[in-house]
């Protein structure tokens, strides 16, 4: 018994120890957040942070201003990269930057 507690308390600990993720909760916790994942990520990795960060933030307008048209909110496009950024780490965010770009490409060769 002592054993299985004792594992499932270490278990619980190390959830806790995972790679930071970012918090869309509001600006500020958004960009302290961003800057915490950065961080984290290996040098060698964070430009392609960045540049997934553009990506996805440019894709997210771009869906914003084509739904809503001459109506499009600033506040609902940050409002929406907030929450298509919220809880994820950098390798996550750069994974669905890398699927952004997979998908447009295909697109593309599938029209032209």
């Amino acid at each position: 018994m002592k054993k299985l507690i004792s594992v499932a308390l270490l278990a619980f600990m190390l959830t806790g120890c995972g790679e930071p993720k970012i918090d869309g909760s509001s600006d500020q916790a958004l960009r302290e957040s961003v800057q915490k994942v950065r961080e984290a990520l290996p040098e060698d990795k964070r430009t392609e942070f960045d540049d997934a960060i553009k990506v996805i933030a440019f894709q997210v307008s771009m869906k914003e201003m084509m739904q809503a048209g001459a109506n499009s909110n600033t506040a609902d496009v940050a409002n929406k990269l907030k929450s298509s950024l919220s809880g994820k780490t950098g390798e996550e965010v750069i994974g669905e930057a890398e699927q952004i770009r997979a998908n447009i490409k295909q697109r593309l060769n599938n029209n032209g």
